[in-house]
């Protein structure tokens, strides 16, 4: 592997919060096809799932884990382990920003461009919160492979 060089954030200034938006931008322009990973198949919460599919589908490559550990700010973004990646809806990448960084996603989107969602963000971010919790829990459990 490359070593890349650049520091983790937890809080984005303006100009940070445009630069991720561009680059997620970017990466989601990428023409990618391939069948669609799943990576709600974990969410046991049906009320959710309903609720998302009455949004049009919005599938692009998208990183899947998007958090501060995995995107590294120098004069440029850059995204690290694209373990996760895959052919699925941006809204989980915008939503994962959204929530690692705690942003009021207003100026973020914005910046991001295009026709947003917002109800379909919100539960996308729920899902989010959902799956991150289902990570720690089996991370203290050693359930997962590194543990």
């Amino acid at each position: 592997g490359e070593f890349v060089e650049g520091v983790h954030k937890k809080k984005l200034s303006k100009k940070e919060t445009r630069t991720l938006a561009l680059a997620l931008k970017k990466l989601h322009k990428i023409p990618f096809r391939t069948k669609r990973s799943n990576l709600l198949k974990e969410i046991k919460n049906r009320e959710i799932a309903l609720k998302i599919k009455r949004f049009p589908k919005d599938y692009v490559l998208i990183h899947g884990d998007l958090n501060i550990k995995n995107i590294l700010f120098s004069d440029k973004v850059m995204f690290i382990d694209w373990e996760y990646a895959g052919y699925h809806d941006r809204y989980f990448d915008l939503a994962t920003v959204c929530e690692e960084f705690e942003m009021d996603e207003g100026y973020f989107l914005r910046v991001y461009g295009g026709r947003i969602y917002h109800d379909k963000l919100s539960l996308f971010r729920q899902i989010y919160t959902i799956l991150h919790r289902q990570w720690f829990e089996k991370l203290q459990k050693g359930q997962l492979p590194f543990a």
